[in-house]
């Protein structure tokens, strides 16, 4: 019988690829746990990495730069932080050297193929030919049991992509935070400095716009505002500021304690305000933010965090978009599970009866994965504050997307105060 392994990209990715593919035993390797299950063609064992195992490091001892000349290593052997690593990466090891073919079940995404490619070129050279790749994008049982029903080539390309990304960040990376120490070291002074790809166009970005900051010298300008218990209305002429202090405070005291006011130019605007597009991860972050508080760095964690319990559907995806092929109808009734979201389940699956359910789509398409929505699975223990406030806030963007177009109206007046 063939034996097949299949890398998980953490632990926890790898126990839900066991309970998504059926019955199994565990078989405990070097502190690791795999799992090991069979099919009527093969046996199949389940191996988790734990992220990134190997990184970029320069063949050449010594510290100069240009550096081009690069190697993949074991991460623990130039981190001292990743000792952890050790473990995996030798029950990695054991494991492939026992299989005749191989699956990356790692995410289907540039940083999951780099992953399980790097696992699987440097630990036992696989020839592409004995590569599968699964391809998913939520952690629930049916997601990964369709994806491994429907296995795919090695995918070299998003393979071949990440490695070069990673090499080119290496080159960039290295070499310029060089040649900056080299060049303060020269004006004998010593600095530890970096840059990246990112890094440094994002500082330049920075610092151009403080400079800006730094530079401008406001002119000042009065504004006047007429206080009512509905409404704040602004003094405008030909514009709403004015520059000059004299004027400003001749027309104040002009309309000083008045208590009525002549109302003209009454418009009234109808208009319709349409449903939010899907989330992908920008918008979440950028949500997450304004309405929660949360960094854009803290929501991607949690995000991910959710992924892996399940929760969610993959969550770094630049699309905007949901297919219908995802089961809309089905997530819906799962969500009804959920006592607090009970309610709105009903109230959206209540519209298709009269109208076939469709949602709101945005413009970005990212042809790996749809935009995030919720599984429809229930949390299986107690989520943190954080947790729980970004699961609300994707659920209650997955309901809105189903909504109509609001209808609104909007009135604009202008009050006449003794000719201002």
């Amino acid at each position: 019988m063939e034996t097949t392994v299949m890398i998980g990209e953490k632990p926890k990715v790898a126990s839900r690829l066991a309970n998504a593919l059926g019955n199994y035993s565990t078989q405990e390797n070097r502190g690791v746990k795999n799992y090991v299950l069979e099919t009527d063609d093969r046996k199949i064992i389940i191996a988790p990495a734990v992220g990134h195992i190997f990184n970029l490091e320069q063949t050449e001892e010594g510290w100069d730069y240009p550096v081009f000349d690069v190697e993949w290593e074991p991460i623990f052997e130039n981190q001292d932080s990743a000792d952890y690593v050790k473990k995996y990466y030798n029950n990695l090891k054991d494991q492939l050297e026992k299989a005749d073919t191989y699956i990356n079940a790692c995410d289907f995404d540039v940083e999951g193929s780099t992953i399980g490619g790097t696992v699987l070129k440097e630990m036992v050279d696989a020839d592409e030919e004995r590569i599968e790749r699964m391809k998913f994008s939520t952690l629930t049982p049916s997601d990964l049991q369709e994806a491994f029903d429907n296995l795919e080539d090695f995918d070299r390309g998003m393979t071949e992509a990440g490695i070069t990304r990673h090499i080119l960040d290496f080159y960039y990376g290295i070499n310029v935070s060089r040649a900056l120490m080299k060049a303060v070291r020269a004006a004998d002074r010593y600095k530890t400095l970096s840059t990246g790809r990112v890094q440094g166009p994002t500082l330049k970005i920075l610092a151009d716009r403080e400079r800006e900051i730094q530079e401008f010298e406001p002119d000042p300008y009065w504004e006047i505002y007429l206080n009512h218990s509905e409404f704040t209305a602004q003094w405008e002429e030909d514009e709403d500021r004015i520059w000059d202090e004299k004027t400003a405070e001749k027309k104040f005291e002009k309309i000083k304690g008045e208590k009525e006011a002549e109302v003209t130019n009454v418009k009234i605007n109808k208009y319709k305000h349409n449903p939010p597009i899907p989330f992908n991860l920008t918008g979440l972050q950028s949500e997450a933010s304004s309405q929660l508080n949360i960094s854009p760095k803290q929501t991607q964690s949690i995000a991910q965090t959710l992924y892996e319990n399940g929760l969610i559907s993959y969550p770094r995806t630049e699309s905007q978009k949901l297919p219908p092929k995802i089961g809309y109808k089905n997530i819906l009734k799962s969500m009804k599970g959920q006592e607090e979201y009970d309610d709105l389940a009903k109230k959206v699956l209540k519209k298709d009866k009269k109208d076939n359910l469709y949602t709101t789509q945005g413009k970005k398409k990212d042809d790996a994965h749809p935009a995030i929505y919720p599984t429809g699975e229930s949390p299986s223990g107690s989520l943190s504050k954080k947790e729980s406030q970004v699961y609300d806030l994707i659920v209650k963007r997955f309901f809105a997307v189903f909504g109509k177009p609001a209808k609104r109206k909007s009135i604009t007046f202008t009050l006449d105060v003794k000719d201002e």
